[in-house]
């Protein structure tokens, strides 16, 4: 098993909303703005994102992440309407720290 810890940073998209966080596609937690979250993965867990409403994050591979790692999740506002609808990828930027 790998661990991670997740923190929601500060940003505007969906600010008051809280973000759903798949691992493989399934939600294995919820970052409301301000959280500092643990989880844990299997070793073979590939993928990371964020879910919000109906739209995604882009993914990342957390294969090759080392445990215990942070990933800091910011929400971003963005001029271009079709992201702030989720109809593409979301603002949303997930960074290893």
């Amino acid at each position: 098993m790998k661990r991670f810890i997740l923190r929601r940073t500060g940003g505007w998209y969906a600010r008051l909303r809280a973000f759903e966080v798949l691992v493989d596609g399934v939600k294995v937690a919820t970052l409301k703005p301000g959280d500092e979250v643990p989880i844990e993965v299997m070793d073979v867990a590939e993928w990371l994102q964020v879910k919000v409403d109906w739209g995604k994050s882009p993914p990342i591979n957390i294969r090759y992440l080392n445990d215990g790692q942070t990933l800091e999740i910011k929400g971003y506002l963005t001029l271009n309407p079709i992201k702030n609808l989720g109809a593409d990828a979301l603002p949303i930027r997930i960074t290893p720290v």
